[in-house]
Protein backbone atom coordinates (compact mmCIF):
# COMPACT_ATOMS: atom_id res chain seq x y z
CA UNK A 1 0.00 0.00 0.00
CA UNK A 2 1.52 3.67 -0.51
CA UNK A 3 3.39 5.11 1.90
CA UNK A 4 2.72 8.39 4.32
CA UNK A 5 4.44 11.24 1.39
CA UNK A 6 2.05 9.01 -1.08
CA UNK A 7 -1.05 9.04 0.64
CA UNK A 8 -1.00 13.21 1.66
CA UNK A 9 -0.24 14.49 -2.12
CA UNK A 10 -2.95 11.70 -3.25
CA UNK A 11 -5.74 13.73 -0.07
CA UNK A 12 -4.32 16.78 -1.32
CA UNK A 13 -5.22 16.06 -5.22
CA UNK A 14 -8.88 14.58 -4.02
CA UNK A 15 -9.12 18.31 -1.87
CA UNK A 16 -8.35 19.99 -5.26
CA UNK A 17 -10.68 17.78 -7.36
CA UNK A 18 -13.66 18.66 -4.94
CA UNK A 19 -13.19 22.48 -5.60
CA UNK A 20 -12.93 21.32 -9.03
CA UNK A 21 -16.54 20.13 -9.15
CA UNK A 22 -17.63 22.45 -7.26
CA UNK A 23 -16.83 25.08 -10.05
CA UNK A 24 -18.16 22.86 -12.34
CA UNK A 25 -21.40 22.42 -10.68
CA UNK A 26 -22.15 26.39 -10.24
CA UNK A 27 -21.25 26.59 -14.09
CA UNK A 28 -23.71 23.52 -15.06
CA UNK A 29 -26.58 25.07 -12.46
CA UNK A 30 -25.74 28.53 -14.60
CA UNK A 31 -25.96 27.09 -18.40
CA UNK A 32 -29.27 24.25 -17.63
CA UNK A 33 -31.88 26.21 -18.36
CA UNK A 34 -30.08 27.60 -21.83
CA UNK A 35 -28.54 24.00 -22.49
CA UNK A 36 -32.37 22.46 -22.43
CA UNK A 37 -33.64 24.80 -24.40
CA UNK A 38 -30.35 24.42 -26.88
CA UNK A 39 -30.78 20.84 -26.62
CA UNK A 40 -34.88 21.35 -27.83
CA UNK A 41 -33.75 23.80 -30.86
CA UNK A 42 -31.05 21.40 -31.56
CA UNK A 43 -28.12 23.48 -31.79
CA UNK A 44 -26.14 25.27 -29.00
CA UNK A 45 -25.81 29.19 -28.74
CA UNK A 46 -22.92 31.21 -27.78
CA UNK A 47 -23.08 31.22 -24.34
CA UNK A 48 -23.90 27.79 -23.75
CA UNK A 49 -20.94 26.92 -26.19
CA UNK A 50 -18.57 28.84 -24.79
CA UNK A 51 -19.65 28.12 -20.82
CA UNK A 52 -20.18 25.11 -21.76
CA UNK A 53 -16.09 24.36 -22.96
CA UNK A 54 -15.43 25.86 -19.79
CA UNK A 55 -17.55 23.64 -17.73
CA UNK A 56 -16.07 20.44 -19.41
CA UNK A 57 -12.58 22.45 -18.68
CA UNK A 58 -13.11 21.80 -14.91
CA UNK A 59 -14.58 18.25 -14.93
CA UNK A 60 -11.08 17.68 -16.87
CA UNK A 61 -9.35 18.98 -14.13
CA UNK A 62 -11.36 17.11 -11.83
CA UNK A 63 -11.10 13.70 -13.26
CA UNK A 64 -6.92 14.73 -13.40
CA UNK A 65 -6.56 15.07 -10.14
CA UNK A 66 -8.46 11.76 -9.08
CA UNK A 67 -7.04 9.88 -11.56
CA UNK A 68 -3.57 11.30 -10.10
CA UNK A 69 -4.75 10.15 -6.70
CA UNK A 70 -5.83 6.84 -7.33
CA UNK A 71 -2.53 6.27 -8.83
CA UNK A 72 -0.68 7.55 -6.01
CA UNK A 73 -2.56 5.23 -3.76
CA UNK A 74 -1.83 2.21 -5.86
CA UNK A 75 0.47 2.18 -8.38
CA UNK A 76 3.15 3.99 -7.28
CA UNK A 77 4.14 1.20 -4.42
CA UNK A 78 3.28 -1.40 -7.05
CA UNK A 79 5.77 0.18 -9.48
CA UNK A 80 8.33 -0.58 -6.63
CA UNK A 81 7.40 -3.68 -6.00
CA UNK A 82 7.74 -5.08 -9.34
CA UNK A 83 10.78 -3.25 -9.64
CA UNK A 84 11.88 -5.66 -7.03
CA UNK A 85 11.36 -8.47 -9.31
CA UNK A 86 12.56 -7.29 -12.17
CA UNK A 87 9.51 -5.55 -13.87
CA UNK A 88 9.90 -2.11 -15.17
CA UNK A 89 6.74 -0.08 -16.30
CA UNK A 90 7.72 2.31 -18.90
CA UNK A 91 4.55 4.19 -18.08
CA UNK A 92 5.37 6.84 -15.35
CA UNK A 93 3.62 6.82 -12.18
CA UNK A 94 4.92 10.34 -10.94
CA UNK A 95 1.82 12.83 -10.47
CA UNK A 96 4.08 15.81 -12.65
CA UNK A 97 4.93 13.21 -15.10
CA UNK A 98 1.62 12.26 -16.33
CA UNK A 99 0.85 15.92 -16.73
CA UNK A 100 -2.65 16.84 -18.18
CA UNK A 101 -3.47 13.44 -19.67
CA UNK A 102 -3.52 10.70 -16.60
CA UNK A 103 -6.17 8.93 -18.53
CA UNK A 104 -3.99 8.12 -21.18
CA UNK A 105 -1.74 7.28 -19.28
CA UNK A 106 -3.91 4.97 -16.58
CA UNK A 107 -5.12 2.98 -20.12
CA UNK A 108 -1.60 2.26 -21.18
CA UNK A 109 -0.23 1.00 -17.79
CA UNK A 110 -3.11 -1.77 -17.38
CA UNK A 111 -2.27 -2.74 -20.89
CA UNK A 112 1.38 -3.03 -19.09
CA UNK A 113 0.08 -4.58 -16.40
CA UNK A 114 -2.39 -7.26 -18.72
CA UNK A 115 0.75 -8.01 -20.34
CA UNK A 116 2.53 -9.02 -16.99
CA UNK A 117 -0.27 -10.49 -15.41
CA UNK A 118 1.67 -13.45 -15.34
CA UNK A 119 4.33 -12.01 -13.42
CA UNK A 120 2.24 -9.84 -11.33
CA UNK A 121 0.24 -12.70 -10.68
CA UNK A 122 3.13 -14.89 -10.09
CA UNK A 123 4.57 -12.46 -7.45
CA UNK A 124 1.11 -12.37 -5.65
CA UNK A 125 0.56 -16.26 -5.93
CA UNK A 126 3.79 -16.22 -4.44
CA UNK A 127 2.15 -15.56 -1.06
CA UNK A 128 1.21 -18.64 -0.88
CA UNK A 129 4.66 -19.54 0.20
CA UNK A 130 4.52 -17.30 3.03
CA UNK A 131 1.24 -19.19 4.59
CA UNK A 132 2.50 -22.74 3.98
CA UNK A 133 5.83 -21.84 6.10
CA UNK A 134 3.83 -20.26 8.73
CA UNK A 135 1.45 -23.29 8.77
CA UNK A 136 4.11 -25.67 8.66
CA UNK A 137 5.84 -24.12 11.73
CA UNK A 138 2.99 -23.75 13.68
CA UNK A 139 2.00 -27.48 13.25
CA UNK A 140 5.90 -27.87 14.80
CA UNK A 141 5.27 -25.44 18.00
CA UNK A 142 1.73 -26.72 18.46
CA UNK A 143 1.99 -30.75 18.09
CA UNK A 144 -0.79 -31.93 19.89
CA UNK A 145 -2.95 -29.16 17.30
CA UNK A 146 -0.97 -30.65 14.17
CA UNK A 147 -4.35 -32.84 12.61
CA UNK A 148 -6.77 -29.69 13.13
CA UNK A 149 -3.71 -27.27 11.49
CA UNK A 150 -3.52 -29.02 8.84
CA UNK A 151 -7.43 -29.86 8.05
CA UNK A 152 -7.81 -26.02 8.59
CA UNK A 153 -4.65 -24.99 6.32
CA UNK A 154 -6.74 -27.28 3.39
CA UNK A 155 -10.07 -25.06 4.56
CA UNK A 156 -7.96 -21.90 4.24
CA UNK A 157 -5.80 -22.45 1.00
CA UNK A 158 -9.12 -23.69 -0.55
CA UNK A 159 -12.08 -21.59 1.01
CA UNK A 160 -10.20 -18.27 1.83
CA UNK A 161 -6.90 -17.68 -0.20
CA UNK A 162 -7.18 -19.05 -3.45
CA UNK A 163 -10.62 -17.92 -4.42
CA UNK A 164 -9.16 -14.31 -3.49
CA UNK A 165 -6.15 -14.35 -5.78
CA UNK A 166 -8.35 -15.88 -8.30
CA UNK A 167 -10.71 -12.99 -7.73
CA UNK A 168 -7.71 -10.55 -8.24
CA UNK A 169 -6.50 -12.43 -11.72
CA UNK A 170 -9.71 -12.44 -13.27
CA UNK A 171 -10.03 -8.49 -12.29
CA UNK A 172 -6.35 -7.66 -14.13
CA UNK A 173 -7.70 -9.91 -16.88
CA UNK A 174 -11.51 -8.16 -17.64
CA UNK A 175 -12.13 -5.68 -20.38
CA UNK A 176 -9.63 -7.24 -22.91
CA UNK A 177 -11.58 -4.87 -25.98
CA UNK A 178 -10.25 -2.96 -27.93
CA UNK A 179 -10.32 1.03 -27.61
CA UNK A 180 -8.94 4.00 -29.48
CA UNK A 181 -7.75 6.60 -28.01
CA UNK A 182 -9.43 9.72 -29.52
CA UNK A 183 -7.44 12.98 -29.42
CA UNK A 184 -10.14 15.09 -30.53
CA UNK A 185 -14.22 15.59 -29.45
CA UNK A 186 -16.72 14.08 -29.29
CA UNK A 187 -15.14 12.74 -26.54
CA UNK A 188 -18.22 11.76 -24.01
CA UNK A 189 -20.28 9.51 -26.81
CA UNK A 190 -19.07 6.32 -24.35
CA UNK A 191 -21.01 6.92 -21.43
CA UNK A 192 -23.21 4.26 -22.51
CA UNK A 193 -20.59 1.75 -22.42
CA UNK A 194 -19.09 3.20 -19.26
CA UNK A 195 -22.76 2.53 -17.68
CA UNK A 196 -22.45 -1.00 -19.16
CA UNK A 197 -19.03 -1.91 -18.33
CA UNK A 198 -19.99 -0.29 -14.65
CA UNK A 199 -23.34 -3.01 -14.14
CA UNK A 200 -21.30 -6.09 -15.19
CA UNK A 201 -18.28 -4.92 -12.63
CA UNK A 202 -20.74 -4.84 -10.43
CA UNK A 203 -22.14 -8.50 -10.82
CA UNK A 204 -18.88 -9.18 -10.92
CA UNK A 205 -18.08 -7.66 -7.37
CA UNK A 206 -21.29 -9.45 -5.65
CA UNK A 207 -20.14 -13.04 -6.95
CA UNK A 208 -17.12 -12.15 -5.24
CA UNK A 209 -18.49 -10.91 -2.18
CA UNK A 210 -20.85 -14.18 -1.88
CA UNK A 211 -17.37 -15.95 -2.27
CA UNK A 212 -15.83 -13.75 0.44
CA UNK A 213 -18.66 -13.92 2.93
CA UNK A 214 -18.64 -18.14 2.52
CA UNK A 215 -15.29 -18.17 3.67
CA UNK A 216 -15.12 -16.05 6.28
CA UNK A 217 -18.19 -17.92 7.80
CA UNK A 218 -16.76 -21.16 7.38
CA UNK A 219 -13.55 -19.96 8.55
CA UNK A 220 -14.82 -17.51 11.56
CA UNK A 221 -14.22 -20.43 14.32
CA UNK A 222 -10.69 -20.83 14.07
CA UNK A 223 -9.54 -17.05 14.14
CA UNK A 224 -7.15 -18.71 16.73
CA UNK A 225 -4.81 -20.86 14.61
CA UNK A 226 -4.84 -17.65 12.44
CA UNK A 227 -4.15 -15.35 15.03
CA UNK A 228 -1.16 -17.98 15.94
CA UNK A 229 0.48 -17.69 12.68
CA UNK A 230 1.49 -14.39 13.65
CA UNK A 231 2.30 -14.61 17.05
CA UNK A 232 3.99 -17.72 17.50
CA UNK A 233 5.72 -18.28 13.75
CA UNK A 234 9.09 -16.63 13.07
CA UNK A 235 8.87 -14.67 9.74
CA UNK A 236 10.20 -11.30 8.18
CA UNK A 237 8.26 -8.05 8.93
CA UNK A 238 6.62 -8.08 5.52
CA UNK A 239 5.80 -11.67 5.56
CA UNK A 240 4.21 -10.60 9.08
CA UNK A 241 2.16 -7.71 7.67
CA UNK A 242 1.22 -9.40 4.65
CA UNK A 243 -0.91 -11.84 6.79
CA UNK A 244 -1.68 -9.72 8.94
CA UNK A 245 -3.32 -7.39 6.58
CA UNK A 246 -5.04 -10.79 5.09
CA UNK A 247 -6.69 -11.27 8.31
CA UNK A 248 -7.97 -8.02 8.34
CA UNK A 249 -9.89 -8.12 5.10
CA UNK A 250 -11.22 -11.81 6.29
CA UNK A 251 -11.91 -10.99 9.83
CA UNK A 252 -11.93 -7.18 10.80
CA UNK A 253 -14.73 -4.48 10.87
CA UNK A 254 -13.81 -3.14 7.82
CA UNK A 255 -13.20 -6.31 5.67
CA UNK A 256 -15.89 -7.06 3.44
CA UNK A 257 -15.21 -2.64 2.62
CA UNK A 258 -11.57 -3.60 1.98
CA UNK A 259 -12.20 -6.44 -0.56
CA UNK A 260 -14.99 -4.05 -2.47
CA UNK A 261 -12.78 -1.24 -2.64
CA UNK A 262 -9.64 -3.35 -3.69
CA UNK A 263 -11.85 -5.21 -6.59
CA UNK A 264 -14.30 -1.94 -7.70
CA UNK A 265 -11.21 0.04 -8.22
CA UNK A 266 -11.23 -1.68 -11.36
CA UNK A 267 -14.04 1.18 -12.49
CA UNK A 268 -11.06 3.27 -12.72
CA UNK A 269 -9.53 1.71 -15.34
CA UNK A 270 -12.63 1.71 -16.98
CA UNK A 271 -13.44 5.25 -16.74
CA UNK A 272 -9.68 5.92 -18.11
CA UNK A 273 -10.42 4.29 -21.51
CA UNK A 274 -13.86 5.71 -22.09
CA UNK A 275 -13.06 9.36 -21.33
CA UNK A 276 -9.28 9.81 -21.80
CA UNK A 277 -9.66 12.44 -24.99
CA UNK A 278 -11.14 14.48 -22.56
CA UNK A 279 -7.91 16.29 -21.77
CA UNK A 280 -8.34 17.79 -24.70
CA UNK A 281 -10.07 20.58 -22.77
CA UNK A 282 -7.31 21.45 -21.06
CA UNK A 283 -6.71 23.99 -24.23
CA UNK A 284 -9.91 23.19 -25.98
CA UNK A 285 -12.20 24.15 -22.94
CA UNK A 286 -11.03 28.05 -22.40
CA UNK A 287 -8.56 29.22 -25.69
CA UNK A 288 -9.83 30.03 -29.00
CA UNK A 289 -7.69 27.23 -30.32
CA UNK A 290 -6.27 23.78 -29.28
CA UNK A 291 -4.10 21.00 -30.28
CA UNK A 292 -5.23 18.77 -32.97
CA UNK A 293 -4.16 15.38 -33.80
CA UNK A 294 -0.57 15.01 -35.07
CA UNK A 295 0.26 18.21 -34.48
CA UNK A 296 -2.56 19.60 -36.52
CA UNK A 297 -3.96 23.14 -34.88
CA UNK A 298 -7.26 24.66 -35.55
CA UNK A 299 -9.84 26.76 -34.29
CA UNK A 300 -12.51 25.18 -31.93
CA UNK A 301 -14.96 27.00 -33.77
CA UNK A 302 -14.14 24.46 -36.72
CA UNK A 303 -15.68 21.61 -34.37
CA UNK A 304 -17.83 23.37 -32.78
CA UNK A 305 -20.58 20.33 -33.64
CA UNK A 306 -18.31 17.76 -31.88
CA UNK A 307 -17.94 20.10 -29.06
CA UNK A 308 -21.69 20.77 -29.20
CA UNK A 309 -21.83 17.13 -28.52
CA UNK A 310 -20.25 16.84 -25.39
CA UNK A 311 -21.76 20.03 -24.20
CA UNK A 312 -25.05 17.97 -24.14
CA UNK A 313 -23.66 15.29 -22.14
CA UNK A 314 -22.28 17.41 -19.68
CA UNK A 315 -24.45 16.03 -16.16
CA UNK A 316 -23.95 12.60 -17.42
CA UNK A 317 -20.27 12.97 -17.24
CA UNK A 318 -20.86 14.69 -13.83
CA UNK A 319 -23.17 11.90 -12.26
CA UNK A 320 -20.21 9.55 -13.33
CA UNK A 321 -17.40 11.89 -11.84
CA UNK A 322 -18.99 11.67 -8.81
CA UNK A 323 -18.79 7.65 -9.05
CA UNK A 324 -15.70 8.13 -9.91
CA UNK A 325 -14.92 9.97 -6.54
CA UNK A 326 -16.67 8.13 -4.68
CA UNK A 327 -14.41 4.90 -5.50
CA UNK A 328 -11.05 6.95 -5.08
CA UNK A 329 -11.77 8.87 -2.45
CA UNK A 330 -12.94 5.15 -0.88
CA UNK A 331 -9.57 3.52 -1.97
CA UNK A 332 -7.56 6.26 -0.53
CA UNK A 333 -9.27 6.53 2.68
CA UNK A 334 -8.46 2.84 2.92
CA UNK A 335 -5.48 3.06 2.32
CA UNK A 336 -4.87 5.66 5.71
CA UNK A 337 -6.29 3.02 8.02
CA UNK A 338 -4.10 0.42 6.82
CA UNK A 339 -1.25 2.69 6.71
CA UNK A 340 -2.35 3.94 10.19
CA UNK A 341 -2.84 0.32 11.26
CA UNK A 342 -5.81 1.34 12.90
CA UNK A 343 -7.40 -1.52 11.03
CA UNK A 344 -5.42 -4.03 12.47
CA UNK A 345 -7.21 -5.36 15.59
CA UNK A 346 -6.44 -8.01 18.11
CA UNK A 347 -7.89 -11.40 18.34
CA UNK A 348 -10.23 -10.35 21.16
CA UNK A 349 -11.25 -7.49 19.11
CA UNK A 350 -11.80 -9.03 15.81
CA UNK A 351 -14.21 -11.49 17.30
Amino acid sequence: MADADHLELAEAFLEEARCDLKVADILIAHIKPRLEESVRRGEADDEVFYLGRRTLYFLQQAAEKLIKAYALVYFAPMEESLKKHGIRLKTQIDAKKMGHDPHDKLVRLREEIVENRGSVMAIISGSAGVFERAFNELSKLLPDERGRIEAFKEAFMNTAYRPLVDDLSRTLGEFKWKYMLKKEPPCLDGLAVLESMRGKLEEALQEALKRFRDATEKLNPHQDLLRSLVEKTKMGERDRREIETLLQILFGEEGERALRVILSQVYVFVFGITSSCISWYVNGGRYPDAGGDEGKRGLVTEIRDAIWSDIKNIEGFRRELDLLAGAVEEGVEFALLLTGNTLLQDSDASQ
